[in-house]
C-alpha cells in the first residue's frame, strides 16, 4: 500500500507542474513536514528502541511517519481537482474496511470484558467514523440519498459499539452532530428531518450505553481515572486509566522541555507497558517545545482557516463546513486519549479538509 501511495506521489511530482507550489510549499504541508522530519532526526538523536518486533527504523520514518504525510498532500490535491470523487471513493474505502473489520479479518474474534474484538484491535472502530465523515460530506454535496447515508451510518456506530470503544463512539457522535447542525436550515422539511436525526441518534445511543459494554466503560474509566488522578485537576478525571500519561508525560516534559524524549520512548522512560496514548501528551514529552509548536501551526492553520471561510458566508458551502467542523474537532477529541501521528486516515480528513479550504480561499 505504501508503495502505491509513493507511486501516485511520484507521479504527481512529474506530471503535475503545480503540485509542488501548490501541495508541498504550502503551509500545512510545510509544518507537518518540518514536524515529520524534525521527529525522525530528534528519534535517531534520543535512541530509537524499536516498534512491534523491533521494526527497523526506516521502516519506521517510512510507514508511521512519512506514508500519512504524503496520504495528506495527494488527497488535498485530489480534493482541490474532484472533491467529490474524493468523498465516494474513501466512503467506499472505509466501509469494505469496515466490513471486513467484523468479517474475514475479525473471524478470530473473541468477546473480551463484553467486547468484541480481532487482531485489528481499535483499527475497525477507529476507521469506520469516517464513514460517516465521507458520506455525510457526499449527503450535503447531494450525490448520497438518505435511504443510502442512514444504513451506512447504522453500521458504523453497529461496529463501534460490538467494539465498546469510547473514543470512536465519542468522535462518531461529533460527527453525526455537527451533520445534523448541517441540515437545520429555515425550512419545514430540514428541521423536521434534523429533530428526526437527532431522536434517532438519542435512542441509538443510549441504546448502545445500556445494552453495551461501551456504558460499562465510560463508568469504570470514570472510577479509574478517580483512583489514579494524583492531582488537583478534577477534570483529569474523566481521562479514566489515561490519566496516568498525563501526569507522567508532564514529567518527563519538565525533565526534557526543549526536544523532548523521542517517539515511542516515552515507555522507557517510565517503565510503562503502553505507548503514551494521547496525543498531546505525546507532542509535549516526547517532541518537546520545538515539535510541539510545529504541531500546534498545523492545527492552528486548519482552525483559522475553517473560521475564514465560515466568516465569508458561502451559503451554498456552509453545510460542508459543517461536516469539516465536525471532523475537525473529532481528531482533536480523540488526541485527549489516543495517539493520531502515524494513522493515514485522520491524514486522509485532513487532506480533504485542506483541499477544500484552499479551493473557497480563492
Amino acid at each position: 500500500m505504501f508503495m502505491l501511495t509513493l507511486l501516485i506521489f511520484l507521479v504527481n511530482m512529474v506530471l503535475d507542474k503545480r503540485f509542488l507550489k501548490n501541495e508541498l510549499i504550502s503551509k500545512p504541508a510545510v509544518f507537518w513536514g518540518l514536524w515529520v522530519l524534525y521527529s525522525a532526526i530528534n528519534l535517531q538523536i534520543q535512541g530509537y528502541h524499536g516498534y512491534h518486533d523491533d521494526l527497523p527504523f526506516s521502516f519506521f520514518f517510512v510507514l508511521h511517519l512519512f506514508r500519512p504525510f504524503l496520504v495528506m498532500t495527494i488527497v488535498a490535491k485530489e480534493t482541490r481537482r474532484n472533491p467529490v470523487n474524493v468523498f465516494k471513493l474513501f466512503t467506499i474505502v472505509f466501509t469494505v474496511f469496515a466490513i471486513l473489520s467484523v468479517t474475514i479479518l475479525g473471524a478470530e474474534s473473541e468477546r473480551f470484558e463484553g467486547r468484541f474484538t480481532s487482531k485489528l484491535g481499535n483499527a475497525g472502530p477507529l476507521n469506520a467514523i469516517y464513514i460517516i465523515f465521507f458520506a455525510s460530506l457526499l449527503f450535503v454535496c447531494k450525490k448520497l440519498k438518505w435511504r443510502t447515508l442512514v444504513p451506512l451510518m447504522i453500521f458504523a456506530f453497529a461496529v463501534i459499539s460490538m467494539a465498546a470503544t469510547r473514543k470512536a463512539f465519542g468522535t462518531a457522535v461529533i460527527i453525526a452532530f455537527t451533520f445534523v447542525l448541517s441540515q437545520i436550515k429555515f425550512s419545514a422539511k430540514n428541521i423536521i428531518l434534523a429533530l428526526i436525526l437527532s431522536a434517532g441518534f438519542y435512542i441509538g445511543g443510549n441504546y448502545a450505553l445500556k445494552n453495551t459494554a461501551l456504558g460499562e466503560r465510560f463508568e469504570e474509566g470514570v472510577e479509574v481515572g478517580l483512583e489514579k488522578n494524583t492531582t488537583n485537576i478534577e477534570a483529569l478525571s474523566f481521562l479514566g486509566d489515561r490519566v496516568r500519561f498525563y501526569i507522567n508525560g508532564w514529567e518527563l516534559f519538565k525533565k526534557h522541555p526543549i526536544t523532548g524524549v523521542g517517539l515511542r520512548n516515552y515507555n522507557h522512560k517510565v517503565n510503562d507497558l503502553n505507548v503514551l496514548h494521547t496525543e498531546y501528551m505525546v507532542q509535549l514529552a516526547e517532541c518537546g517545545i520545538i515539535g510541539t509548536t510545529l504541531f500546534l501551526l498545523f492545527y492552528l492553520w486548519l482552525g483559522k482557516n475553517i473560521v475564514n471561510a465560515w466568516k465569508k458566508n458561502i451559503n451554498k458551502n456552509r453545510s460542508v463546513l459543517w461536516i469539516l467542523v465536525g471532523g475537525f474537532c473529532a481528531v482533536l477529541f480523540i488526541n485527549f486519549t489516543a495517539w493520531t501521528y502515524q494513522f493515514t486516515q485522520y491524514f486522509a480528513a485532513f487532506g480533504v479538509m485542506i483541499g477544500y479550504l484552499k479551493n473557497n480561499s480563492k
